[in-house]
């Protein structure tokens, strides 16, 4: 592969060199077009690489046009794939990621994220620009801010990850920037270009940004005015700089309340109100303005968004900057500590390297006479300064920050690669410099054990391993050469223990056969015996669903043992238990003499301070247990749980010495659905610091992101569990117990055998991957068979977004019993919150219908199967080629994790890759399963019911157009207008309702979901007209299809649905009011759109109400042209379509 750098340059003696050497690295020719440099650029470029043929200098004039400079350098360009950066610009690249992500690319441009540095610590982010791209015949067009075409298509490209390559560019430092004369430049260039086109907003979006470097505020902001209206209320490109832009200047020139009324009017946008930078320009206002509550609500906004990555912003609102000013504003309101607390908040956030806001939180300490506190501060910076860790330059900042973890990396591997060759000295001085930067990294635990025992001090290496496992005991490099450790001593009852642990914890099933090996050589075993314990006081029905959970339990290398204490009064349970003793191997009842009354209802448990210290005599007698019969674990499980099969292993696999299954319990009937993890206190479930002063807002706020996390699968740190515990044989020799703490007045045994365990040093742990069902109440019984039926069989995802039109609903509605038997299907309603995502991550099969797939699957599922059945066949534009699309660089992301996508036919194909351009071999031709309703559905009675109406010997027209207006994007297609009807210029609606009533017709007016609110007020509707809204169908549980084949006539514009009544050969009408602005604004897949759509065209009341007659009066008409349609759109005409996909995802289930 063969990479060319394309630049223009003029009097960049101070940056071509730099520029270049860093570029040379990552491409293989480099062509430079010199537009009349008068300084020394052209001597420098001789001097350095006269002799190097990679670089070609050229010497044009320069005709104040930055495309035909551009393009000059592209004729000699030879690459596969072509670069641009200007001189002003350093990039950052790993030429073998780069080309390895290339040769698997299908996309032909890409953008480069670019940090545009403008002042020393004022850093906006953008990837607005194409900067790499295919050698396919690419041009530029524009005077300035020039705009690139591949083969004469424009194209907005894909956003490189920024670990793969990135650019910095100083090219807009303002001191830099004058200094250059680019702004009178690019002035007199921009200028020309509005004299040429002075409608482009583009144009006076230019200017304002020049005046405003220039510090012409009130020019420029008028300049963003006059592009703002000349957008017209279409969302462009640079849509969200403008705005932040206006902002800026009107706060500029001081008129802060002016400011704070505008950021207040843009917060609601769409894409704007996920944006920091509002926010924290509406703290600023706030605190000039001496609203200071108001301020720290802002910031506080800013600051939970985060930092933003979509496009332009400026770096740190999200962060350290917006944390400055909320201490700020504490300051000012006399809330000294508070403001201390935020300053430290802000000089130690992660992405503050350059440690911003150090000099405020100095002169505070100093003025609240804090010097104890200022010592310490300075002593954590020292430190930090001897490690390198306080950068320079904002660049400096961002590299360190982001390159951290690849530097650790490589310093470990030559660490590494020091120790394979018998280098030890040079190897431990590696690691006393390492370890300067870096503290407690575990792999340095185990590469100085390896030392040791290399030198043969083996104490010494016992005592590092065994230090590197106090920090993390699930390590398994640390683990394995502790076994590896007490082998090579011959300590070999040792040497198992530690295999046996590693083996638990090892992912990779070669490194598990290797220590099989070696536990045989050594005679020992790899078994795992377990104590499963349980008090048991419980009713019969749930003791039985208990232990099939217990007996379900899959334990490969698991030697399972049982004790219960029997507390029952009820006779039936204490018969169970036997009963279960006598089915099994390895069981012991304690018989318990309490005969008290544990009382439970349908509202709680009541629970005594007698019962809760039974309780923890009980649980305490199984730990005597297991330690007197030297079990590796105790599994510690409430009886009132039904476990998931894969339970024990999961805990097991952790290597933690602590650690529970997670379960979700409503504790009162009608309350939220709540962990038995908490992590301080009696059940807190938020984070905060001591003295932390919070709001319920705030409290709020963070229970739900501790909850959230929880409903993710993982392992976390935590500091209260109980109930379905694994504890290890280490943390039982410690001394754990349920034993009552007596200065404690926390309730309940579990509160006090975590105290106890964190006092003995050990941490607890919550695990995720498989919660188990709790029956906290009788009625709760009812739910275990779908649970079990969860748990024993893969699970099916269909998330459903609508009921007008959803593949998903059909799906549902229509899937096979046979299926049925073999699979847990649910169907949910998309949403964003942790039930949703939990949910989908946890499914074996996910099917969507939007191509709103927004997970990274790789991350929490790599064997999830992802299925897009789409929502119709592509006839508008969208994607990559559709022209009011903003968020194309997401596309890519989403199709990435979707690994097949339902198809109606190869010309479906076809389309569609034009839009998302992903792999063709994804597609499968298996037909639209709503399209099975028009087949099967009694339409004409669903519709009655729909709508509580007769419909017997009427006509039944469905009006359907498609939308025009999206929130998603802020976007607006074509341009009909909604005063009546059709969006026809004039229209009678009276006139137009004598005609349906005279000719016998109910119509049937069904609008886009995306609209439908709209739209649906602003018309009159007469007693002969029907709506029929997304909502009603929801309520009767009822999808459009379902009712679509009781029409005798379609009339639309562009909708893709009258594809689908191809199917049934129902005559249709089209009224393509506007039909030259949404080719402009939006445009077809398939041209012209007078071929592609099969039935006469009306823009007048005149001609629909004459082809509305004729189409119902003559079933030939336009009967061809459906014909020649029907058969490019389907492949399938059979109605079987929903089956054809059961069996498509059975046959890809049973392949895995």
């Amino acid at each position: 592969m063969w990479i060319s750098l394309c630049m223009i340059v003029r009097n960049e003696e101070e940056n071509i060199i730099n520029c270049l050497e860093r570029a040379l690295k990552v491409v293989d020719e480099a062509i430079i077009v010199d537009t009349g440099s008068t300084d020394k650029t052209i001597e420098l470029l001789k001097e350095k690489y006269g002799n190097d043929g990679r670089v070609k200098v050229l010497e044009e004039e320069w005709e104040d046009d930055f495309s035909k400079a551009r393009n000059k350098s592209l004729e000699y360009a030879t690459g596969d794939w072509i670069l641009i950066l200007d001189a002003d610009e350093r990039i950052f690249c790993n030429r073998g990621q780069l080309e390895k992500f290339l040769r698997n690319s299908n996309y032909p441009a890409y953008n480069i994220p670019i940090y545009n540095v403008y002042d020393k610590n004022n850093l906006v982010v953008s990837a607005a620009m194409v900067r790499l791209y295919k050698n396919n015949n690419p041009r530029y067009k524009g005077a300035i801010h020039e705009q690139l075409e591949i083969d004469g298509q424009s194209y907005a490209g894909e956003v490189i990850d920024k670990d793969i390559c990135k650019i910095y560019h100083y090219g807009y430092n303002s001191n830099v920037f004058l200094k250059k004369d680019k702004s009178r430049r690019n002035m007199d260039i921009i200028k020309e270009e509005i004299q040429r086109n002075p409608e482009d907003p583009f144009n006076w979006y230019n200017k304002g940004v020049m005046e405003m470097i220039a510090a012409n505020y009130e020019v420029a902001l008028d300049d963003f005015i006059k592009s703002h209206e000349l957008c017209n209320s279409v969302r462009r490109s640079f849509h969200n700089d403008l705005l932040i832009r206006m902002i800026q200047c009107i706060m500029l020139l001081k008129d802060y309340g002016q400011a704070a009324i505008f950021i207040e009017s843009i917060s609601e946008d769409v894409v704007m109100k996920d944006m920091p930078d509002i926010y924290y320009y509406l703290g600023v206002c706030y605190t000039k303005l001496e609203k200071y509550d108001e301020a720290i609500k802002s910031f506080q906004k800013a600051v939970d968004i985060g930092e933003y990555s979509n496009g332009i912003s400026k770096f740190g609102v999200g962060s350290f900057l917006s944390m400055i000013e909320w201490a700020k504003v504490l300051e000012l309101k006399g809330e000294k500590l508070l403001a201390i607390e935020k300053y430290m908040e802000a000089v130690f956030n992660e992405n503050n390297i350059g440690k911003q806001g150090l000099d405020e939180l100095k002169r505070l300490l100093k003025e609240e006479d804090m010097v104890d506190e200022l010592n310490q501060l300075e002593k954590i910076l020292s430190e930090n300064n001897k490690a390198g860790s306080n950068a320079n330059s904002i660049e400096e900042s961002i590299i360190n920050n982001e390159e951290f973890e690849k530097y650790k990396k490589e310093v470990k591997e030559s660490i590494q690669a020091l120790v394979e060759n018998g280098m030890l000295a040079e190897a431990k001085e590696g690691i006393v410099e390492y370890e300067k930067i870096v503290k407690n990294d575990i792999d340095i635990y185990s590469i100085r054990a390896v030392i040791a025992m290399m030198e043969e001090d083996f104490d010494e290496a016992e005592k590092v391993l065994m230090d590197g496992l106090a920090i993390d005991e699930a390590s398994f490099d640390l683990l394995y050469n502790m076994a590896y450790l007490h082998d090579f001593r011959q300590k070999n009852e040792l040497a198992v223990e530690y295999y046996k642990k590693a083996y638990f914890v090892a992912k990779d099933e070669n490194i598990k056969n290797k220590i099989e090996e070696e536990v045989k050589r050594l005679n020992g075993s790899l078994v795992m015996k377990v104590l499963i314990g349980s008090p048991i006081h419980q009713e019969p029905e749930i003791l039985k669903e208990f232990l099939k959970s217990l007996n379900n339990l899959r334990r490969d290398k698991i030697d399972v043992h049982y004790m219960f204490v029997d507390d029952n009064i009820v006779q039936e349970s204490s018969n169970i238990l036997k009963e279960f003793a006598e089915e099994q191997k390895n069981v012991s009842i304690y018989k318990s003499d309490y005969c008290d009354q544990y009382i439970r209802n349908d509202k709680t448990h009541l629970w005594s301070e007698e019962l809760v210290w039974k309780v923890a005599d009980f649980k305490d007698r199984i730990i005597e247990y297991a330690v007197k019969n030297n079990f590796d674990s105790l599994f510690l499980v409430d009886s009132d749980l039904i476990l998931h099969p894969n339970t024990l292993q999961q805990l097991i696999s952790t290597g933690k010495n602590i650690v529970s299954e997670i379960f979700w319990t409503k504790w009162q009937p009608n309350g939220s659905e709540l962990p038995q993890v908490w992590l301080k206190d009696f059940y807190t479930l938020y984070e905060s610091k001591r003295g932390e002063f919070l709001t319920q807002e705030e409290i709020a706020k963070r229970e739900g992101l501790f909850i959230n996390k929880l409903r993710i699968p993982g392992v976390y740190e935590v500091g209260g569990l109980g109930a379905c515990t694994l504890i290890s044989k280490a943390a039982l020799q410690k001394g754990v117990s349920f034993k009552e703490i007596k200065n404690i007045s926390f309730r309940g045994e579990d509160r006090h055998f975590c105290v106890r365990a964190a006092a003995l040093g050990l941490s607890l742990f919550v695990d995720t991957h498989y919660p188990a069902y709790h029956i906290y109440r009788k009625k709760d019984l009812k739910g275990v068979a779908d649970f079990v039926k969860k748990c024993n069989s893969k699970k099916i995802t269909l998330v459903n977004t609508s009921y007008s039109g959803s593949n998903n609903i059909a799906m549902w509605k229509l899937v096979p019993e046979y299926i049925k038997d073999k699979y847990y299907i649910e169907i949910i309603q998309q949403s964003h919150n942790s039930e949703y995502f939990n949910k989908i991550m946890s499914s074996d099969v996910v099917i969507m219908t939007e191509g709103n797939y927004h997970f990274n699957k790789d991350v929490f599922n790599k064997e999830q199967l992802v299925i897009d059945l789409w929502h119709g066949f592509p006839f508008k534009a969208m994607g990559y080629v559709d022209k009011g699309e903003v968020f194309k660089d997401h596309i890519s992301a989403i199709w990435r994790n979707v690994d097949y996508i339902g198809s109606y036919s190869e010309l479906f194909n076809i389309n569609m890759n034009k839009c998302i351009n992903t792999d063709i071999s994804k597609y499968k031709i298996l037909g639209a399963p709503r399209n099975d309703f028009l087949f099967v559905s009694k339409g004409r009675e669903n519709l009655s019911r729909l709508l509580n109406k007769e419909f017997e010997g009427k006509k039944v027209v469905f009006y359907m157009p498609t939308y025009r207006y999206a929130m998603r994007g802020n976007r607006a297609d074509g341009n009909r207008n909604w005063d009546n009807y059709f969006g026809f210029d004039s229209f009678d609606n009276n006139r137009f309702d004598e005609f349906i009533t005279e000719n016998n017709i109910e119509l049937i007016l069904k609008l886009h979901p995306a609209e439908e609110a709209l739209i649906i007020n602003n018309i009159d509707i007469s007693s002969n007209v029907n709506i029929i809204t997304n909502g009603l169908l929801e309520q009767n549980n009822m999808d459009l299809y379902e009712v679509l084949n009781s029409c005798d006539l379609l009339i639309t514009d562009y909708s893709s649905v009258y594809f689908d009544l191809l199917l049934l050969d129902k005559p249709m009408v089209f009224t393509p009011v506007d039909l030259k602005e949404y080719e402009n604004n939006r445009g077809f897949l398939m041209e012209p759109y007078s071929y592609w759509a099969p039935g006469p065209k009306c823009i007048s009341q005149d001609q629909l109400e004459k082809e509305i007659i004729k189409s119902l009066n003559d079933s030939e008409y336009y009967k061809e042209e459906r014909e020649d349609i029907l058969n490019r759109i389907h492949h399938y005409k059979d109605g079987c379509s929903a089956k054809r996909t059961w069996d498509f995802i059975d046959s890809l289930i049973l392949s895995d």
